[in-house]
Parts: structure tokens; sequence; C-alpha cells
């Protein structure tokens, strides 16, 4: 097992995030294609789908944001 520092699971999530940003972008082209064709279920399971990956996202960048600045709001000083 290998240890990391904070900032490299930091940037573990910032890349994590990226993925769903991917996501997001590749399903709202489905989405936008779900819409033209009228194909009211598949709309509805797309847009269920989008919510969770931006709320996923969110998450991921709110703790990758701890973990870069885990010390400047900790009060633990680093010399």
């Amino acid at each position: 097992m290998e240890n990391k520092t904070l900032e490299e699971l930091s940037l573990e999530y910032y890349e994590g995030a990226e993925f769903q940003k991917q996501l997001i972008e590749k399903n709202r082209l489905k989405l936008s294609a779900a819409r033209k064709s009228g194909d009211k279920t598949e709309e509805l399971r797309l847009t269920k789908l989008i919510t969770v990956l931006y709320s996923q996202r969110r998450e991921l960048l709110d703790t990758a944001a701890k973990l870069k600045h885990y010390y400047k709001f900790s009060g633990v000083s680093i010399k």
C-alpha cells in the first residue's frame, strides 16, 4: 500500500471530478437526443443520472479542496 501526501490525494480527487465532468457532458448529449426523439422515459432517466453525477462531482471537488488546503485551515503549522 502506497502512502500518499494530502496534495497527491487531492490531485486524485480533482482527476475524479474531471472524469465526472466528462460523464456529465456525454450524458447531456444523450439527454438532448432523447428530448429531440421524444423519449420521455430516457429523458427522465438521464436527467436523474446527470443530477447524481453533478452531486458526486461537487463532493469530489469539496474533498479535493479540503485535502489540498488542510493545513491552512487546521491551525497546524508545518516547518
